[in-house]
């Protein structure tokens, strides 16, 4: 309600893994592994305004259009339609996550301010990423989850953490 501009209307999805996501036409989901893997609403109310952060910032259309943008200059550069896949796949994915990485932090200001604004602990924003961070890293042994956290879009945990104690040096 206090962010009538946004148009945000939060769903709830079964069958997927535990995740939330916003998408460019306002809605929220939520899925219910996520769900049970927060703790307090507190912790809900963390990525939700995560997820706001990304409609308020129009990150995935951001992102659309990034990616179009890539793919005419190399189509241009290269004028081969064919091999582009080819050419393309490493440098567009090692930009793609630069942005979104890059994206998620944006996201993740705006809900620490959020959160700050509305007077819940910060702590309810690192709880859920290490909910979340357990959960994806539960079977996985030391080297493959470097690869992951590598390859992922989204900040580590580690990150994130260091995000919110810097936010609450500045408070």
């Amino acid at each position: 309600a206090q962010h009538p501009d946004l148009q945000a209307q939060l769903e709830f999805r079964s069958g997927m893994q535990a995740n939330a996501l916003a998408l460019p036409n306002g809605v929220i989901v939520f899925t219910d592994d996520f769900v049970k893997l927060a703790e307090s609403n507190e912790q809900l109310l963390a990525v939700l305004f995560h997820e706001l952060g990304h409609l308020k910032h129009k990150h995935m259309t951001q992102r659309v259009l990034q990616d179009a943008m890539i793919t005419l200059m190399v189509v241009f550069i290269t004028g081969d339609v064919e091999t582009f896949d080819l050419i393309t796949g490493l440098p567009t994915l090692i930009l793609d996550m630069a942005h979104s990485r890059g994206f998620e932090l944006e996201a993740d200001n705006y809900a620490l301010q959020q959160l700050n604004q509305h007077d819940i602990p910060l702590q309810s924003f690192v709880t859920i990423m290490q909910n979340l961070e357990n959960y994806y890293h539960e079977n996985d042994d030391e080297n493959s989850s470097k690869l992951t956290d590598f390859l992922s879009t989204h900040p580590t945990t580690e990150q994130r953490v260091k995000l919110v104690e810097q936010f609450n040096a500045q408070l």
